[in-house]
């Protein structure tokens, strides 16, 4: 029997990663985001600032680069794409697990028993966490929360051709604002169950 991988995408200062986190807590499995970061730096051989960097701009620069018909070789940006594609299959093949961002739910999709799940909320939940958890003023929230969706839509058309955010590219969409990061995990944590069950 095939084990199930949790894939989770979410906007920026919705919550997403904590419940990320409380999911893989309550199941008692790995959950990978940051330190995907730090594993690709140590087979790069980059810098950990610069990976997390580029995984904003990956997009627009990666497609500016083909026009220029820059070697791919060269393009660092191609390098942290590969890289992290890599890694994400490894640790999903290794069993069970929870893995934040990164186009992930494409990456293992089609591969292994997947749940896609996104994290949202609204404008004025996620301004005041990104104010509480940040230390920005609401003006810079607002307008970091405008760029982060803006990069990570370009990001996931760029090397997947799907829209961000659109719910046909996820089997269930969570308003973390309006729910709570922890009923978010619970809700996954039973889904996650029920389809262990009906693998059986």
């Amino acid at each position: 029997m095939q084990h199930t991988i949790i894939t989770v995408s979410r906007e920026w200062a919705s919550g997403g990663h904590t419940v990320a986190q409380l999911t893989a807590e309550k199941l008692g499995i790995p959950c990978y985001d940051t330190q995907i970061i730090q594993e690709t730096a140590k087979r790069t051989g980059l810098k950990e600032d610069l990976i997390k960097d580029a995984e904003q701009k990956i997009g627009g620069s990666f497609l500016y680069n083909l026009v220029m018909n820059v070697n791919a070789e060269r393009n660092y940006f191609e390098q942290i794409y590969k890289t992290e594609r890599e890694i994400i299959l490894e640790h999903a093949k290794q069993g069970p697990c929870v893995i934040v961002g990164r186009g992930a739910d494409h990456v293992v999709e089609n591969k292994l028993p997947t749940l896609r799940v996104f994290v949202y909320s609204n404008m004025k939940r996620r301004i005041q966490r990104a104010i509480n958890n940040y230390g920005l003023e609401e003006a810079k929230a607002r307008s970091e929360i405008q760029r982060m969706d803006k990069e990570r839509a370009i990001h996931m058309k760029t090397f997947t051709g799907l829209n961000w955010g659109e719910r046909i590219n996820y089997d269930v969409m969570l308003n973390a604002g309006y729910l709570g990061e922890e009923m978010c995990s619970d809700i996954i944590v039973k889904m996650y169950q029920d389809l262990i069950e009906q693998e059986k």
